[in-house]
C-alpha cells in the first residue's frame, strides 16, 4: 500500500521493521508546551503490508484493541488505532530505542538469559491478569519468542506484538484447524490445536530460556509436522538434564525448566510472576555462591557494539 506522508498528527519517517502482517515506521509529531517550547513525540506505527489479506488486517485491528490495555514497564503499549483509507488500521505504539532480542541471541550469557526471561515473565503477569474495568481480560500472548522481545537502550526488556493474543473479548480459537503461533515456540496445547490459557505462555517461557542459554531451540525437527509432534508428545527430560549437567552451580534452574515444560498445563507454575520470582532467586543464589554482589544483572553490554 502507498504510505501517506502523515498518519493523523504524525509525520511518517523511516521504515524500522517489517513482517508478514505489516510494516513499522518511525513517526513523529510536535507538541507545544505551556511555555511555548516544542517537544518531539516519537512513536512506532504499524500499517498493513501490500500483500496483506483481510485476515491479517483483522489481526492488526485486534492487536490495537489488546495493546491499549498493556501499559507496563515490560510491555509495549498501543496508544491508539488510526483508520487509513478503506478502513485499514494504523496501530500507533510506544517507540522504544534499543535492539530486538532476536538479533542478540548469540551474545546472551546465562545470567543475562535469566534476567531477560524474568522481565518477560513480569510483563506476562500483567498481560495475564489485566482487567478492563471489572472484566478480567484473561489474556494469553500466544507468541512469546525472541522476535517479539525488545531490549531498550536502558536495559529494560519489553514484550510486544499482540496480534494473535487471546483475551475475553475475542474468545479462544481451539479446534479451528488453524494453529496460530510460531511452531518452535508453541506449547503442547497450541500444537494440538486445543484451548489455551496463561499456562501456555509459561511453556513458551521455558523454551525462550533454553534458547537464550544454549543458543538453539529445544524443540525443532526437519518438518513442521515433526516439530509439532515433538512439542506435543516428546519427553523434555533430555533437555532438562542438559541444563542440569551444564549448569550444576545454578540451583533449581533445571527443575524450574522441567515444571514450565510439563505436558499437563496445570502441573506448570501457577503464574508468570512465580516464574519471575523463581528466576530472581536463582540469580541471587548464583551471585552469592560466586561471591558477587546481589545487584541487578546488567543487560547493557548486549547492546554495545551490536553489529548483527
Amino acid at each position: 500500500m502507498q504510505i501517506p506522508d502523515w498518519i493523523g498528527p504524525y509525520k511518517v519517517g523511516p521504515l524500522i521493521g517489517s513482517g508478514i502482517m505489516g510494516c513499522v515506521y518511525l513517526c513523529t509529531r510536535e507538541i507545544e508546551t505551556e511555555d511555548g517550547a516544542l517537544l518531539i513525540d516519537s512513536v512506532a506505527i504499524k500499517v498493513p503490508s501490500d500483500e496483506n489479506s483481510d485476515y491479517h488486517v483483522q489481526l492488526l485491528h485486534h492487536e490495537g484493541a489488546v495493546g491499549r490495555h498493556m501499559w507496563h514497564r515490560n510491555l509495549v503499549a498501543v496508544r491508539e488505532v488510526i483508520l487509513l483509507d478503506a478502513g485499514l488500521p494504523a496501530v500507533v505504539m510506544e517507540y522504544v530505542e534499543g535492539s530486538l532480542l532476536d538479533a542478540l541471541v548469540q551474545k546472551v550469557e546465562v545470567l543475562q538469559a535469566l534476567e531477560i526471561v524474568r522481565q518477560v515473565a513480569v510483563g506476562l503477569e500483567w498481560f495475564h491478569t489485566r482487567r478492563d474495568g471489572a472484566t478480567p481480560l484473561q489474556g494469553v500472548h500466544n507468541d512469546v519468542k525472541t522476535a517479539n522481545v525488545f531490549i531498550s537502550n536502558s536495559g529494560v526488556v519489553r514484550l510486544f506484538d499482540y496480534s494473535i493474543a487471546d483475551h475475553t473479548y475475542r474468545g479462544r480459537r481451539a479446534g479451528t484447524g488453524l494453529t496460530q503461533g510460531t511452531p518452535v515456540n508453541m506449547s503442547p496445547e497450541q500444537a494440538r490445536d486445543q484451548e489455551v490459557d496463561f499456562h501456555s505462555d509459561l511453556f513458551a517461557l521455558g523454551t525462550l530460556l533454553y534458547q537464550l542459554i544454549f543458543h538453539r531451540f529445544p524443540f525443532y525437527k526437519r518438518t513442521l509436522q515433526e516439530t509439532l509432534m515433538m512439542i506435543a508428545f516428546a519427553d523434555s527430560g533430555p533437555h532438562v538434564e542438559e541444563v542440569r549437567v551444564n549448569y550444576p552451580n545454578f540451583p533449581d534452574l533445571a527443575s524450574l525448566l522441567d515444571r514450565c515444560w510439563m505436558k499437563d498445563p496445570y502441573r506448570r507454575p501457577d503464574s508468570a510472576i512465580n516464574v519471575a520470582f523463581a528466576l530472581e532467586m536463582i540469580i541471587r543464589q548464583v551471585q552469592e555462591h560466586g561471591g558477587l554482589p546481589c545487584a541487578p544483572v546488567c543487560l547493557l553490554p548486549l547492546l554495545t557494539n551490536n553489529t548483527t
